[in-house]
């Protein structure tokens, strides 16, 4: 027999071998799963999904504030009640009780090795599914109260929320003297899937031990060499690889970062790259309370009237295009974008587009109300709450932001830019902002019990009635137990810098697009377009050894929104375009009216005050038809709203806000520069001419908002001014609310 007969019946014989090993495997998984553990794990978790659906209750209505665009009506044609989803479930119930059935047979299958006294297969089968059953209840149960200590506020809506002996389970598991019971049962539950290894150990050696020796051997020799083979070509790869140069530029953006918070939380400047402190300490203003346009001012170095994006409900097509953005600029000139984003935001779901890698939360409804679906299903969220469900892409629900994985995952991605020649990540939290989701998972459970443990803001959704004393101060103690943890997860971006030695070569800019919101008073002079919704957003900025030298440090002074990416772009060196209406924060503010700041609020403030016939924010959204289950704004009300809304403008220390009413604008001017001495005739004379300085700057400011003009002290589009027909589906009786004039 010749040497390559002999090779093709050896080859033969092992595929003959790895066939029969196979069918086995298969078999004895089949017979596993069909076992009376597997039919008894699946029997316990039937009965699980049916009280899960039992424990959800009904829908909870979120608005913008929890959830980014769920409106009540977005379930009816997807996933919420449907079902197709219920079925879904179940079949995930169904695995996960198989699962739990084959761990149950392998343990005790590696107990009657080790022990045959104590076999259970010596036992009636419906005993031993009984005790198997238990025993599978016993350890789910177990992890549930273990991830319902770590993560309370996930488990709100199915356990708090429908109060009984739901709550009091939630409340036991907070409970200190719950703690080392849970440890117990965790190490148990280990040590039940040690002997179910110990049992597919025993397996695998014996289907390996069938095969002969001389095949044994050359398969080890073979698959030594393959492996030795891939660690060289690994190691050649690492060897040649391009190392990481810089300039880098990092981008954190902290969703309800507040500087009146940080005697509380510890001071920001604690955040610190070897020792050294932030080389720019400034503070920006906010053109909107709303993200969206926040975040688009930043990103793009203009003003909201020249980008158009002016409110979180923006149309699927709105997303800037023809505008070169930061991560534009920056990939164009050769750095590798990627963008890490927690918590829920149509925007940063639509820009993930302009980076090169993004892992972010998908705004889609379908997506959208499958994570709502895995929050509403308690005995699935044990297994889902971590890692593990951030990587099948549970991303962006409010309750599952956590600032220490989302450290984690910049942890990651930085192993592999330091391969990069050079990059630009953007790193979003959400976490603190008191507005959406109020405390981390880990800032939950440490604030236990002492709060009545209800870890959203109180109402739900859009709620405008004024908080209570007592719910101003559980908003404060929640929020500054999030803004700790969200401080220690970017001190550990720091560290991970330092540790890869990428901290010399990388500037670090930390940002807030808007301030968390506190107190009632808090919400009044939003509408005022005054307070910390707009003014104390922290400004950081850590350079680096760079080739733009930024000098000492700025501490004085306000910035813009559109200010943070021409300074962002000035510290690795690149030339802005001559459009940003921005400048760098290295530099101060323009003198004159270029260093004007400019804020517009979100939507008409006090409509039924002013004598508007405007409805209310909500009930205008309307689905967007390039984007089924995303609502938008109605574009038949946009000018209307675009109209009524609160403006201002501020230069140095004057002010100028612009109210607007059905029948007239009311005007108020604040620390207005006039001369202090002098007759009153003069003085007043003063006043009024520096008045008349400022509402002429005000227009000019205004007027690069294409497509409007001033009449009659109203700022008005053009459109508006002509006659508007009627929408398709609008009738008269609609239109007859609209202001005209």
């Amino acid at each position: 027999m010749t040497f390559r007969e002999r090779a093709r019946d050896s080859v033969g014989l092992l595929r003959q071998w790895g066939l029969a090993g196979g069918r086995d495997m298969v078999a004895t998984t089949r017979d596993s799963f069909v076992s009376v553990e597997g039919r008894a794990g699946v029997a316990v978790f039937v009965g699980l999904w049916a009280l899960g659906r039992c424990q959800a209750g009904p829908w909870a209505v979120w608005g913008p504030e929890l959830g980014g665009e769920i409106v009540p009506d977005v379930h009816m044609g997807y996933a919420g009640e449907a079902v197709g989803a219920q079925v879904l479930l179940l079949g995930i119930h169904i695995l996960l009780g198989a699962a739990w059935g084959v761990a149950a047979k392998n343990a005790g299958g590696f107990m009657a090795r080790v022990w045959p006294r104590f076999s259970v297969y010596r036992l009636k089968p419906w005993i031993g599914g009984v005790l198997s059953g238990v025993a599978i209840l016993a350890g789910h149960g177990i992890l549930l109260i273990r991830d319902v200590a770590r993560h309370p506020a996930l488990f709100q809506e199915t356990f708090l929320d429908r109060g009984g002996w739901m709550a009091a389970i939630q409340r036991a598991a907070l409970l200190p003297e719950t703690a080392p019971w849970t440890a117990v049962g965790t190490v148990a539950v280990a040590f039940w899937m040690v002997l179910a290894a110990g049992e597919w150990g025993v397996r695998f050696f014996r289907w390996w031990m069938n095969f002969p020796r001389p095949t044994r051997l050359a398969t080890m020799v073979l698959g030594g060499a393959l492996v030795a083979f891939a660690a060289g070509v690994w190691g050649v790869g690492r060897i040649q690889a391009q190392r990481n140069a810089g300039p880098n530029l990092l981008l954190i953006s902290v969703d309800g970062w507040r500087t009146s918070m940080s005697e509380t939380t510890g001071d920001v400047s604690a955040l610190k790259k070897k020792g050294q402190g932030p080389r720019v300490r400034s503070s920006t203003v906010a053109p909107s309370a709303d993200l969206s346009p926040s975040l688009a001012t930043a990103l793009s170095g203009l003003s909201p009237g020249t980008h158009g994006i002016r409110h979180d409900f923006v149309s699927a097509d709105d997303r800037l295009r023809g505008v070169e953005t930061l991560p534009d600029l920056l990939k164009k000139g050769g750095w590798t974008t990627v963008l890490l984003a927690d918590g829920p935001s149509g925007f940063i779901d639509r820009m993930a587009g302009r980076f090169e890698h993004r892992h972010v939360a998908s705004s889609h409804a379908g997506v959208r109300m499958g994570r709502r679906l895995v929050e509403r299903s308690p005995h699935i969220l044990p297994y889902l709450s971590g890692r593990w469900g951030r990587r099948l892409g549970l991303r962006g629900s409010v309750l599952m932001a956590d600032p220490a994985l989302l450290a984690d995952e910049v942890d990651h991605v930085l192993g592999g830019l330091k391969n990069r020649p050079k990059f630009f990540l953007w790193v979003h939290f959400s976490s603190p902002n008191s507005t959406c989701a109020v405390v981390s998972p880990r800032a939950a459970g440490r604030l236990g019990l002492a709060n009545d443990p209800f870890f959203r803001r109180p109402g739900r959704g859009f709620d405008p009635s004024p908080l209570t004393v007592t719910d101003e101060n559980v908003l404060r103690r929640f929020y500054a137990q999030s803004l700790r943890e969200t401080h220690a997860a970017i001190r550990r971006i720091f560290e991970d810098l330092a540790r890869r030695r990428m901290d010399t070569s990388t500037a670090v800019v930390a940002w807030s697009p808007r301030a968390a919101l506190l107190s009632s008073d808090d919400l009044d002079r939003v509408r005022r377009l005054d307070g910390p919704a707009f003014e104390g957003l922290p400004f950081f900025v850590w350079e680096g050894a760079l080739p733009m030298e930024i000098g000492g440090g700025r501490t004085e002074g306000p910035g813009r929104a559109m200010d943070v990416a021409p300074t962002a772009a000035r510290l690795v060196g690149v030339d802005t375009p001559s459009v940003w209406e921005g400048v760098s924060m290295t530099e101060g503010l323009p003198s004159g009216e270029w260093g004007a700041i400019s804020i517009e609020s979100s939507d008409p403030t006090d409509p039924v005050a002013h004598g508007l016939g405007l409805p209310s924010p909500w009930e205008i959204l309307v689905e967007d038809r390039a984007w089924p289950g995303r609502y938008c704004r109605n574009p038949a009300w946009e000018d209307p709203f675009l109209i009524f809304r609160n403006r201002s403008v501020r230069l140095g220390s004057e002010r100028v806000l612009y109210r607007p009413g059905l029948q007239r604008v009311d005007w108020s001017f604040d620390s207005v520069s006039v001369p202090t001495t002098g007759t009153p005739w003069v003085l007043a004379r003063a006043h009024k001419e520096r008045i008349k300085e400022l509402k002429d700057i005000f227009f000019r400011t205004l007027a690069r908002d294409s497509g409007w003009r001033p009449q009659n002290d109203y700022w008005i589009p053009e459109s508006f001014l002509r006659e508007m027909p009627l929408e398709p589906g609008e009738d008269e009786r609609t239109r007859r609310r609209m202001p005209r004039f």
